[in-house]
């Protein structure tokens, strides 16, 4: 009968396993040298901190070159000093602005309408003259231009073809004289406008202004 061989011990193949297992190779770790400029990752905080910094100088320098807006460019042309305003009336000769009398000679039924006006609307008669003139001044000229009659066609006498009328001589229409106190300054400007208008008759544009003027206060 053959004798059967005695059992492997497998515990001793195991040790052999352990110590004939190749050893895993070594991983060098690689280093990344730091940049001194830039913050470490494991600190956040400073990562943060330095990432802001950097966007808001970046923001400055951006707007360092940003060119001038059109409304900048306007702003800084616009911003020229004006021209001084003409000086006021109170700057003119203090000797104008003191009040001399006047007196116009005009048709009774014009004065009393010059007095009805001044009772009712409370306004002074320098300024009821002075109303009537800058009230009717654009129609001045041709109220103020005599009208004329057209010469019949034969014309033996050779006549200008159109004549002035005459002014007829009415004894019924009184004149009655009208006093006031008006300042120099005014009067002068009266005056200019009489010697374009009526060759200075002054109480002609006076009486020509106020009939003009007072029509609706019949």
């Amino acid at each position: 009968m053959e004798k059967r061989k005695p059992a492997m011990d497998l515990s001793a193949l195991g040790g052999l396993k352990k110590i004939a297992q190749p050893a895993a190779p070594r991983t060098e770790e690689t280093v990344t040298p730091r940049d001194p400029g830039k913050p470490s990752a494991a600190n956040p905080e400073e990562a943060a901190a330095t990432h802001t910094s950097d966007s808001e100088a970046a923001a400055v320098e951006d707007a360092a070159v940003v060119p001038d807006s059109e409304e900048s460019q306007a702003k800084t042309i616009t911003s020229e000093p004006e021209r001084p305003a003409p000086a006021p009336l109170d700057d003119a000769d203090p000797a104008m602005e003191a009040s001399a009398p006047l007196t116009f000679s005009l048709p009774e039924d014009l004065v009393q309408k010059v007095r009805k006006f001044n009772k009712e609307k409370k306004i002074s008669y320098p300024n009821i003259v002075l109303n009537a003139i800058d009230d009717t001044y654009d129609k001045l000229p041709s109220l103020l231009e005599p009208e004329h009659f057209q010469v019949p066609t034969r014309n033996l006498f050779q006549r200008p073809s159109v004549i002035p009328t005459t002014t007829a001589r009415d004894g019924s229409t009184r004149k009655e004289p009208m006093t006031m106190r008006m300042k120099k300054r005014y009067i002068a400007v009266l005056d200019q406008i009489a010697a374009e208008l009526t060759d200075n008759n002054r109480t002609k544009l006076v009486e020509t202004a106020l009939k003009e003027y007072l029509k609706k206060e019949k």
